[in-house]
């Protein structure tokens, strides 16, 4: 079983409006943002499309591509450049890559990587009580995705 502690979640702090392949995305300047408790849904899921039919009974299609959406939660404590970052491109209309590294780098071979790219919204503040960490929430919508898999080392 996976987990999700131990990834690393980087923001590049140039807006992205076009699609970009995995060159691309790998040529872009990266700021960590550290401290990250939340990442939000991704992957790519479609809606199902049918149509009911006099003679053939329901057709059935897939209809637009969706790449998830969700929420980063980051910790306000201390210095981030990332979460800055965040807090930047969520006050802009435009879209922003983001990286995920998973913890699962193996001697020669690169980690699973995801690369994603949308619009970030917030940051909200959830209130709590005297035991609750204080953090920066930005809502992510995903207008793109790519998942790396691990890759051996120079090939």
């Amino acid at each position: 079983m996976a987990f999700n502690t131990g990834y690393r979640v980087y923001i590049c702090e140039t807006a992205q409006e076009a699609d970009l392949d995995q060159a691309g995305f790998e040529a872009l300047t990266w700021v960590e943002a550290t401290n990250v408790g939340t990442l939000p849904d991704r992957g790519q899921s479609q809606d199902e499309l049918t149509y009911p039919t006099l003679n053939n009974g329901i057709i059935k299609g897939k209809g637009p591509k969706n790449y998830g959406s969700g929420d980063f939660e980051v910790s306000r404590k201390g210095t981030n450049l990332g979460r800055d970052a965040m807090v930047t491109a969520a006050n802009t209309e435009l879209n922003y890559a983001i990286k995920l590294v998973a913890p699962d780098a193996v001697s020669g071979y690169t980690a699973t990587t995801e690369y994603l790219r949308g619009l970030l919204s917030g940051p909200t503040y959830p209130g709590g009580g005297a035991d609750q960490a204080s953090i920066a929430r930005f809502s992510f919508y995903n207008n793109q995705y790519l998942l790396v898999e691990p890759e051996a080392i120079g090939s």
